[in-house]
């Protein structure tokens, strides 16, 4: 089995099974501002992460126009994700979004479109990402998919 993760704060993990199975980074409200739940997360991603024999992680970097404090939150949260990877003990590959998109057969990065190509890559799954706001799981779908193709 493979798992393919779209890190970030809406992110999520997505196992291609069969049976397939996903989780997205829990948020709770902190001062006024919606976070991860680093608990929760660690919970609820662990299980999914020991499932797979090998882990795809969306490689992420800062992007041109993003302020310092949401950089510095983004990098922490994928620091986290980076140390739960590690400590599941399964090999694990980074991957650009330009890599797995290619593989998928995406171009641009429209919402939209991932849900729509991943619900026709994956038509089993659809239920998984039925709203626009899911896309971080058609996108974590999209590339356990990529990389099924790309490591095995």
């Amino acid at each position: 089995m493979i798992a393919g993760i779209d890190p970030g704060k809406y992110g999520a993990v997505f196992l291609l099974g069969p049976p397939h199975s996903y989780a997205t980074v829990p948020l709770i409200m902190i001062g006024g501002k919606v976070r991860p739940d680093y608990a929760v997360w660690w919970q609820r991603w662990r299980p999914l992460l020991l499932a797979a024999s090998h882990i795809v992680v969306e490689s992420v970097a800062a992007r041109p126009g993003q302020g310092v404090t949401s950089m510095f939150s983004f990098g922490y949260g994928a620091g986290f994700l980076y140390g739960l990877v590690m400590s599941c003990g399964r090999p694990h590959t980074f991957i650009t979004p330009q890599a797995w998109k290619k593989v998928a057969g995406l171009r641009g990065s429209d919402a939209e479109e991932s849900r729509r190509r991943a619900s026709q890559l994956l038509p089993e799954a659809v239920d998984f990402w039925p709203r626009k706001k899911d896309d971080g799981v058609a996108e974590a779908a999209l590339i356990a998919w990529a990389g099924k193709r790309r490591v095995t």
